[in-house]
């Protein structure tokens, strides 16, 4: 997720460059449970402008309210201590995320914006990057990537 995201964000706001997303899974997989938190919703409306995706494929996270009983838990709802919102609010939402659509369609978007995505391919066991003054060569099981940059997210 944070590979594809920030390749998403390197390709819109610097589309001069040549992206590659490498992840050595073929597929991927259900996470029980998978949420963002708001702040994910700011930058995913703003830098990566996937609110749209968003609002048509994931559920909208309204966030979590809690309510706090006496020791004798005998307190009506309404003399409880809450914490929590207690309204929906438009901005700054969390999404419960389908985890393998997301990653999934994250790839398909991002290759549609020019990147490169290889799925299935790993850096090797025991291999090393060379790292030279402009060209840095990455050793992979589809062969050597040539980079300027590189980030293991």
């Amino acid at each position: 997720m944070a590979g594809g995201c920030l390749a998403r964000q390197l390709s819109l706001e610097m589309p001069q460059l040549s992206v590659c997303l490498i992840d050595g899974k073929t597929d991927f997989d259900y996470g029980v449970g998978e949420s963002t938190v708001e702040v994910f919703d700011d930058y995913a409306l703003r830098n990566l402008q996937l609110g749209p995706y968003l609002n048509r494929h994931h559920i909208v996270k309204h966030g979590l309210r809690f309510w706090f009983d006496s020791a004798n838990r005998d307190l009506p709802v309404e003399e409880m201590s809450e914490q929590g919102r207690s309204h929906y609010t438009i901005l700054n939402r969390g999404f419960q995320i389908d985890r393998s659509r997301f990653d999934r369609d994250l790839c398909r978007i991002n290759e549609k914006n020019g990147v490169s995505v290889k799925l299935g391919c790993r850096i090797p066991t025991g291999s090393e990057i060379q790292f030279g003054d402009e060209v840095h060569t990455v050793p992979t099981t589809d062969g050597p990537l040539y980079c300027r940059y590189l980030v293991d997210a």
